[in-house]
């Protein structure tokens, strides 16, 4: 059975996998999605301590920017339907997107990151590289937790639209 568990408090998370995988199934195959390393030797560290958990067998610690990587090669999809970017590759295609729309005069959806990106006429790379490298992980993350709660602001959803939806990369809506 596939259980899925999230939280932004890593106690509260860690408590969770001990209690649904060591302690229900531990011989299953676990697969565990984590930002950082940080992460990963907290989790390994608490299953150490825990007195209850004799043995750490079957876990994979899968850092988000893997994961598509990972699902690419872990299930089968038809690739000429649609396919996955890595978190390089959004990046690139978020840049390129973007400034093609901050030269666009035909929504005002953009101002505000017109006046963020651009100085006397030119686009400023080191701010327009750091914006789509955030964008990239943010975006990568909505495709992992699909009910993901934060809202993006108009023009990002307008950015996300484009690259998922009009442009058929992979991205599991439905």
């Amino acid at each position: 059975m596939l259980e899925i568990f999230s939280s932004n408090n890593i106690e509260l998370l860690s408590g969770k996998i001990k209690e649904n995988i060591f302690l229900k199934n531990p011989l299953s195959k676990s697969y565990i999605f984590i930002e950082n390393t940080e992460y990963k030797n907290f989790l390994l560290q608490s299953f150490l301590e825990d007195e209850k958990i004799d043995v750490c067998f079957g876990l994979n610690f899968i850092k988000f920017s893997n994961f598509i990587n990972f699902f690419k090669n872990e299930l089968s999809f038809n690739e000429s339907e649609s396919f996955f970017l890595t978190q390089t590759d959004l990046q690139l295609l978020i840049s390129k997107k973007i400034e093609k729309k901050l030269f666009l005069r035909d929504s005002d959806v953009f101002n505000n990151l017109r006046k963020y990106l651009i100085k006397d006429g030119i686009i400023l790379k080191n701010r327009l590289f750091f914006l789509s490298e955030t964008l990239a992980q943010n975006f990568l993350k909505r495709t992992i937790y699909i009910d993901i709660k934060n809202e993006l602001e108009p023009w990002q959803q307008i950015i996300f639209d484009e690259i998922f939806i009009n442009d058929d990369y992979f991205y599991p809506l439905k």
